[in-house]
């Protein structure tokens, strides 16, 4: 079983936040890095084991600025960069 995780390719990706005190939508770009290895779940116990991944945001940047998300936003965050790596993983951008 290989459950360590090689250093994850950097990628970037576009992601719309609301702002409540403004009642308006904005744009954050993100930078990151993220690795997943798929479980084995079928077969003999003692070959079998959980996916698992790793995500690090490495920046935030509003306008071209370091920007701060609050917890809420930064849960869409990770889910638009775990989009946009599996996205590209089906494009045939990564290997097993």
């Amino acid at each position: 079983k290989n459950t360590s995780h090689e250093r994850g390719m950097a990628m970037e990706v576009n992601v719309t936040l609301y702002d409540p005190e403004t009642d308006e939508d904005f744009k954050v770009v993100v930078e990151f890095s993220a690795s997943y290895t798929r479980g084995k779940l079928s077969g003999p116990p003692e070959d079998c084991y959980p996916p698992d991944g790793c995500l690090d945001i490495e920046s935030v940047l509003r306008e071209g600025k370091p920007y701060k998300p609050t917890p809420r936003q930064d849960e869409k965050i990770q889910q638009a960069c775990w989009e946009e790596y599996f996205s590209c993983e089906g494009e045939g951008g990564f290997e097993e």
